[in-house]
């Protein structure tokens, strides 16, 4: 049975993949929407992904939505708690990025780009509503609730992993592998999704509030400042930030 459940969590992760692949094919090519807002565009490809992932997973592991999911209701402390400790990762996260930023270009700060031009309504919805909701129903949800029967440690560190795989982007796998493998943690300490989902919207709004307000002041999108000069400026701070961060 053991074996049986893990290998049907790693089964679902591919079908993920194949479901992410099939339904980005399928929404561009609706001719229509080749012109909708890129925004509206990046909620439906979501939604086209995540409502059918979901359904397979609750059919493949056969428990109920609350077991699968994690819909435990958690205490507010625990919600706070983990959003205070998300927030007090930031530098780790940007410093996470910025080393990965020296080999892969930044597809993130160019999406972030792309949403400026659209409403912020569309924005929060497309960059950190649908995210924070349906990943974390997939990966500390699905997933992690298919790892439970093996140790935490390893749990944790296939979810995280898997999770950075998902992405389909190297300048992102750093911290995304931390940021998985510590809202499986704290899946498993809160007994609850929620928690992690709050965290997650947490991280996404303050990325997306932060490039709004930075392309606010410039007026664009081109930095004044190489890649590397940012980072050689800035490589030295953000580590010493970090170490005062963990």
């Amino acid at each position: 049975f053991l074996l049986d459940r893990i290998s049907k969590t790693y089964t679902f992760f591919i079908v993920y993949i194949i479901i992410n692949i099939v339904s980005s094919a399928a929404v561009f090519a609706i001719p229509a929407l080749s012109e909708a807002d890129p925004m509206l565009y990046n909620i439906i490809g979501q939604l086209a992904m995540f409502i059918p992932t979901l359904f397979v997973g609750v059919k493949m592991f056969g428990e109920g939505p609350k077991e699968t999911f994690l819909l435990n209701r958690p205490a507010v402390f625990d919600i706070i708690e983990a959003v205070i400790l998300v927030i007090a990762l930031m530098p780790i996260i940007s410093f996470l990025s910025m080393i990965m930023l020296m080999f892969f270009p930044n597809k993130t700060a160019e999406a972030l780009t792309v949403a400026y031009d659209s409403p912020l309504a569309l924005s929060i919805i497309s960059i950190c509503v649908i995210p924070a909701v349906f990943e974390e129903l997939v990966f500390r949800g699905i997933i992690f609730s298919g790892l439970k029967n093996v140790s935490l440690k390893k749990a944790c560190i296939m979810g995280g992993l898997l999770f950075a795989i998902a992405h389909f982007d190297p300048q992102q796998a750093l911290y995304t592998f931390l940021i998985g493998s510590l809202f499986c943690y704290v899946a498993y300490r809160t007994r609850s999704i929620f928690p992690s989902i709050v965290s997650h919207f947490t991280i996404n709004f303050s990325q997306l509030m932060m490039s709004r307000i930075a392309l606010a002041a410039t007026g664009t999108a081109e930095a004044d400042i190489s890649t590397e000069q940012a980072i050689g400026q800035l490589f030295g701070s953000y580590f010493i930030l970090s170490l005062a961060s963990a």
